[in-house]
């Protein structure tokens, strides 16, 4: 869909699945070891046994990308022009990642105060909710994340069966990140002067919309340098004023004059 004529991105057939399963490895084995540094103070190292969850975004960047480019500098491929292929690509999967966080209950918002979109954790997970309805005893409680937060910072009582209203900031990042798809999809094929300037631009708007929802967020998260800002926002802001400054500079570079053409022969 996005292919231009006048391009050569021949990652294709096998190739491409060899990338696919070559990245998908490597950001696998990345979000999982990150998390495992992480918590190594109450992980009990069971890998292969007991995964517990945890799989960190972070993590998965850090190795899938390095890898991804390799693969794509060892077939001979132009890096600015995959990455800018695979940048609304990039915000599209991380929208349907957010509805899995939503439903798995992690990444949660702040206490909402009347907002119509807010909504209400249930106590128990999905799992539970068929043993709730038939009025049996649970065999083994499973607790959404949200509920036992708020149960902890003392916002709901024992006895609540819900949480209290709450934003549901995964969701809005599904929004955004749809948004960014179409626009860059739109950039892309229309707007783009240089290769490496969708790539650019992703990293600006998502580091922006980073920085914005973290404080909608209320889920644990450490915080960095001590000033009330998350290592996400941070690593936001840095991000998207690097590249903001690296896409001008892209962006008002003079063309190349283009090539006379050759003589005509009589």
């Amino acid at each position: 869909w996005r292919a231009r004529s006048d391009e050569k991105i021949e990652l294709y057939s096998w190739k491409n699945g060899v990338l696919l399963g070559l990245t998908l490895l490597f950001a696998f084995v990345g979000c999982r070891g990150w998390y495992l540094w992480q918590n190594h103070e109450v992980y009990d190292w069971r890998v292969f046994k007991n995964w517990q969850s945890g799989f960190v975004w972070y993590g998965g960047l850090a190795l899938g990308v390095p890898a991804g480019v390799g693969y794509a500098k060892m077939r001979g491929q132009s890096i600015p022009q995959v990455c800018d292929v695979t940048a609304p690509n990039i915000m599209l999967g991380l929208g349907f990642g957010r509805i899995g966080c939503f439903l798995n209950g992690c990444c949660y918002g702040k206490v909402s105060k009347g907002f119509f979109l807010a909504m209400k954790y249930p106590r128990y997970a999905l799992e539970n909710l068929a043993q709730v309805f038939a009025s049996k005893p649970i065999r083994a409680k499973s607790e959404t994340p949200p509920y036992v937060d708020q149960l902890k910072a003392k916002l709901i009582t024992d006895d609540a069966t819900h949480t209290t209203w709450m934003h549901p900031a995964q969701l809005y990042e599904t929004v955004a990140c749809f948004a960014m798809f179409f626009f860059l999809s739109w950039y892309w094929k229309n707007k783009r002067k240089r290769d490496g300037e969708t790539i650019l631009l992703m990293v600006i708007l998502y580091g922006i919309w980073r920085f914005v929802v973290e404080y909608l967020r209320s889920d644990p998260r450490p915080e960095t340098f001590g000033m009330g800002l998350t290592y996400s926002q941070v690593l936001g802001a840095v991000s998207a004023i690097a590249c903001g400054i690296w896409f001008y500079l892209l962006r008002t570079k003079p063309q190349a004059p283009a090539p006379e053409p050759a003589p005509a022969k009589k």
